[in-house]
């Protein structure tokens, strides 16, 4: 067991390895990817959402990331601003109905 803070470094790192080389394949391959997450998460666990979060901010940091490297990229300012919409409400932990997210 470790502290949250510690918990949640961790599972931003084993995010960082799905797609920490350049050709954006898993840094240990697949089998070993899914095998480190049920070490860190348990096979078979409930997804919390603090997993989700972590998820939705690795996912949109990379997109803002490619949004500054191509400012014109409209593909990747509407994924940031649907990851955005979508951090929100789980951040904010309301109904599941997401029919006022605009894609």
């Amino acid at each position: 067991m470790v502290d949250e803070s510690t918990r949640s470094k961790m599972e931003e790192l084993a995010l960082t390895w799905r797609s920490g080389v350049p050709n954006n394949k898993e840094l240990f391959g697949t089998a070993m990817q899914v095998a480190i997450e049920r070490g860190i998460w348990g096979e078979g666990s409930r997804i919390t959402k603090a997993q989700v979060l972590s998820e939705l901010e690795y996912t949109l940091g990379q997109r803002q990331r490619a949004m500054q490297t191509n400012p014109r990229n409209a593909t990747a300012k509407q994924h940031v601003a649907v990851l955005t919409q979508l951090h929100d409400v789980v951040a904010l932990d309301v109904s599941q109905d997401f029919h006022h997210v605009v894609f």
